[in-house]
């Protein structure tokens, strides 16, 4: 789930204007900022989400993807490398309004206690995730990234260490370190699972797919942090 400000969720009822933003930092550690107003093609740019299964997916790492297309027409980014450059992508609001404030910097509600709005700019942006460019880039006229989320660090050969049988927490605790990955989820539906043979000849991501359907659910890559989120079935 993303985080929204009450601002931004009564922005989004307006049906107002999105625009993409992004802060570049490259593999030297130097930072670019990317606006839609300066930087961005109107087109082809792109945000996916794949599972790697159609229909509706259970038990699946889910990997999410960016392609964003530059204008380079003036040549002011073709001295730098985005090899492995890390990509933090928001949509950004150009709100004209904001909260009315007391003299305690208090946001005043009405009796509904939605904020009071006035009439003055305000810039919001909401994080849809941080990703990494995996391949070298072409530079030219127009330059094109493609990056992933985290999810892709799964993408080797996993070799277990632990005792068995251990259970289905432990196991996704040692691929997240393996991996290089963080682990957002502590406790998850059927964390306790018992595991009684040694998984082998696999790769990292697949044990997180198999944990997901065990749970009930995907592993998903939110707040940079490895998450499982269990379908809800109640209905």
């Amino acid at each position: 789930m993303k985080n929204a400000s009450t601002l931004l969720k009564k922005y989004i009822k307006t049906g107002g204007a999105f625009y993409a933003y992004a802060v570049v930092t490259l593999a030297t550690g130097e930072k670019l900022t990317l606006t839609s107003d300066r930087d961005f093609m109107i087109s082809p740019n792109s945000y996916t989400e794949q599972g790697g299964s159609d229909g509706f997916p259970l038990g699946a790492a889910v990997s999410k993807t960016i392609t964003l297309t530059i204008d380079n027409i003036d040549e002011r980014y073709s001295k730098y490398d985005f090899y492995y450059a890390r990509i933090a992508l928001y949509t950004e609001a150009d709100i004209d309004y904001q909260a009315l404030r007391d003299i305690n910097n208090d946001v005043v509600k009405d009796i509904e206690n939605d904020p009071i709005l006035t009439i003055e700019p305000h810039i919001e942006r909401m994080q849809e995730g941080v990703f990494t460019v995996l391949e070298p880039v072409a530079i030219g006229d127009v330059i094109e990234l493609t990056a992933y989320d985290d999810m892709w660090k799964s993408d080797r050969t996993f070799t277990t260490q632990l005792t068995y049988p251990t259970t289905a927490l432990q196991l996704l605790q040692e691929v997240c370190t393996s991996c290089g990955m963080v682990l957002g989820s502590p406790t998850f539906r059927n964390s306790d699972f018992s595991i009684s043979s040694v998984p082998e000849k696999t790769t990292g991501r697949k044990i997180i797919g198999y944990i997901a359907q065990l749970a009930c659910g995907n592993a998903v890559i939110q707040n940079g942090m490895l998450t499982i989120k269990t379908h809800d079935f109640s209905a």
